[in-house]
């Protein structure tokens, strides 16, 4: 993430019981879980909620080059989704 200039060293990972439920516009889940766990979340919320599945990257094996290869074509997928999901809504606003 350092590569594109997102410092990710104070990062904790959350999960949905962590975070306050009442102020989501959108979430955008990664894996089956927790699209299931967004779903159920969001049942009575006016919330968008949003799958883009990602290859399981905790089982990754190989070189150091394929492995950072691997999670650099993940963070430029999630990256290009992010950019294009915007550029819609920011199309349907205007």
């Amino acid at each position: 993430m350092a590569e594109i200039g997102i410092d990710m060293g104070a990062h904790q990972p959350k999960s949905f019981d962590d975070l306050d439920s009442e102020f989501y516009d959108v979430i955008i889940s990664f894996s089956p879980e927790a699209h299931a766990a967004a779903m159920e979340l969001t049942q009575s919320m006016d919330c968008e909620t949003l799958y883009w599945p990602v290859d399981n990257l905790a089982e990754l094996t190989g070189s150091r080059e394929e492995r950072l290869r691997a999670y650099r074509h993940v963070r430029d997928d999630i990256q290009a989704k992010l950019e294009n999901y915007l550029n819609k809504s920011i199309a349907v606003k205007t």
